[in-house]
């Protein structure tokens, strides 16, 4: 049984072709295998155990990559936390008790202000504190020394993937070695990168999608990855133009800023091959007027943090990514459950090699198929339509908003009597979060009191981005909001 950092690298040790890209570094996958063993080695002999529990709490950067590939060689097991998480961190302290977590100056300043005392047992290591990259280059250490240890064996978690959850508090999602491995393969065999390609990641590696779709599988054919830690429209189009970007793997909000910039700018993107969409449905007006004004093809994909990617879209036709996610990666079989005989529509099923294991102390996803909650139908050619959801969740640019959760703060506010939270149509965003509010009688409160509280206890993304006031209202079966003035 191999590792996922052997699929990954293979006998990369001595290539010297660039394997990432960041803020003018470039690091030739021969430097970043030294550094994943230099982290390695040093978790194995002053930092943790074997089988420890190590979370990354960083944007997407050399380090992050380094260090993830690092803690699964020293036989740990690397979880990655949304760095958009502040008090969700201390429910994820406590699920995990890790040993040690890595992260920057942001997330350091962000964990002291936010855990206050929760984190006091708990290593806190930046880069700068865990590694003297003094040592790269001429590599004062031994290399020697650090890769001809013997390998301790495999533990069954590899790693651990926290997400905002769908019951007001983050979930941890866990995957093997060959879990991961088997999602990779699925991947690859079915979208083929090569090592000429030159892929830009800017959507967060510590999501699911871009850590599978375009981390791993960018690193694995040998590829080059353009590291980004912030989305903005017009440096990403100038990147894919002065760097000859030929693979970008992003969510649909960036895709609905990018065609704005083309209202007042234009790019050159003739270096691109392939434009894929994930996290969200994307809008059918995003991708017909992306597709007007530079001839390029959007290609929706569908998966989750539970099952890996599930479906790509690989037709050339425009119309058809409107309307469908594509068809089933290799080796991963779609069934559609139908309530009732003759309905077209009916709950998605999922059996894949490379779905996750289960939920970190949680249940384990035991049954030969999976649910995703989601609800469509296949066509005749065999593309998947997707037509809702069966969750409540609200989808905000590929990040998902418990609406309970939202409630559960604003309730949390003197003076107010009751809140539903429903998403809403955002333009930039699908799905925006709004909050429908009635106050205690007599109570004063505006809307900058609501999103003052809401922003000491929410990620931004979760914020309502509307409010609306009302006298009386109550829910319908459906949970729908039904009000009365």
């Amino acid at each position: 049984m191999i590792t996922i950092k052997e699929r990954v690298f293979g006998s990369k040790e001595s290539c010297n072709a660039i394997a990432l890209a960041h803020q003018g570094n470039v690091v030739t996958y021969k430097e970043l295998l030294q550094r994943i063993s230099f982290i390695s080695s040093l978790i194995k002999d002053k930092l943790c155990s074997e089988g420890d529990n190590v979370i990354i709490y960083l944007p997407n950067c050399i380090f992050f990559v380094s260090a993830f590939f690092g803690i699964l060689d020293a036989g740990a097991v690397a979880v990655l936390v949304d760095t958009n998480l502040k008090a969700e961190l201390i429910d994820i302290f406590n699920d995990l008790n890790p040993r040690l977590i890595l992260t920057d100056e942001l997330g350091y300043k962000k964990i002291i202000q936010t855990c206050n005392n929760a984190h006091k047992d708990y290593n806190i290591l930046t880069e700068n504190e865990l590694v003297d990259f003094r040592y790269f280059g001429n590599l004062s250490l031994n290399p020697t020394e650090i890769t001809d240890r013997p390998k301790k064996p495999i533990k069954k978690l590899a790693t651990i993937m926290y997400t905002s959850g769908s019951e007001g508090r983050p979930k941890g999602v866990w995957n093997t070695h060959q879990t991961l491995i088997n999602a990779l393969d699925n991947y690859v065999s079915t979208v083929h990168l090569n090592s000429q390609d030159r892929l830009l990641s800017v959507t967060p590696f510590f999501h699911s999608y871009a850590f599978g779709s375009n981390m791993l599988a960018g690193l694995s054919v040998g590829a080059t990855l353009f590291l980004q830690t912030h989305f903005q429209p017009r440096t990403i189009l100038e990147i894919i133009e002065r760097d000859s970007i030929t693979i970008f793997h992003g969510v649909p909000y960036m895709y609905d800023l990018m065609v704005q910039q083309f209202e007042t700018n234009s790019y050159d993107l003739r270096s691109i091959r392939m434009l894929i969409s994930a996290g969200a449905r994307i809008r059918h007006e995003t991708l017909l007027s992306f597709y007007d004004k530079t001839g390029c093809v959007v290609h929706q994909e569908y998966g989750s943090t539970e099952t890996g990617t599930i479906a790509i879209n690989l037709s050339d036709n425009v119309k058809n990514n409107c309307m469908s996610v594509g068809k089933p990666l290799n080796n991963v079989t779609i069934r559609i459950i139908h309530d009732a005989v003759g309905e077209t529509e009916g709950t998605i099923l999922v059996k894949s090699s490379g779905r996750a294991g289960g939920y970190y102390n949680g249940a384990c996803f035991d049954a030969e198929w999976y649910e995703t909650g989601d609800i469509g139908y296949m066509d005749d050619e065999g593309y998947l339509i997707i037509t809702g959801r069966k969750k409540r969740m609200i989808n905000v640019g590929g990040l998902k908003v418990n609406p309970v959760h939202v409630e559960d703060v604003i309730k949390g506010i003197k003076g107010v009597r009751d809140v539903i939270v429903q998403p809403f149509s955002h333009l930039d965003f699908g799905e925006g979060v709004e909050a429908v509010i009635m106050k205690e009688i007599g109570v004063e409160l505006t809307q900058e009191d609501i999103l003052a509280h809401c922003r000491q206890h929410l990620a931004l993304y979760k914020l309502p981005r509307r409010i609306i006031w009302e006298d009386e209202m109550n829910i319908s079966a459906l949970g729908k909001v039904k009000t009365r003035k």
